[in-house]
């Protein structure tokens, strides 16, 4: 496969990244740094707020975090594997061209040629 679109797209997406956003702060408390996730009502929350949260299921930020990279883990997986699947249908819908294409060209040299060689019986 020559470079064109699907390697564009490639570089782009090898290119993108997520980068870490600085830390932020409660919506409440706007000098404290968040701490937990409800799992309730899926607000992020500092220690102060903690309080105001009291019997939810909730988890803490390195617990959150973990969870989101394992996510990520395997939707990265499950996109390269994808990936792979497409590129490989790719290759082989573009080898089916090429035969036709081959197969085609063939049967055009072969009919120029008896053309051709009608052409020259004529002329005799």
């Amino acid at each position: 496969m020559g470079g064109g679109l699907i390697e564009d797209k490639m570089a782009a997406v090898k290119r993108f990244g997520l980068r870490p956003k600085p830390v932020q702060c409660c919506r409440k408390h706007r000098s404290t740094p968040i701490e937990f996730a409800c799992m309730i009502s899926g607000e992020l929350y500092c220690r102060i707020c903690a309080r105001d949260h009291e019997g939810h299921d909730d988890q803490s930020m390195p617990v959150v975090a973990d969870r989101v990279q394992r996510s990520l883990n395997e939707l990265q997986r499950l996109y390269l594997a994808k990936r792979t699947h497409v590129i490989d249908r790719l290759v082989g819908h573009q080898q089916e061209v090429e035969e036709f294409m081959g197969i085609f060209y063939n049967t055009l040299d072969e009919h120029r040629r008896l053309v051709l060689e009608q052409e020259y019986i004529l002329r005799d």
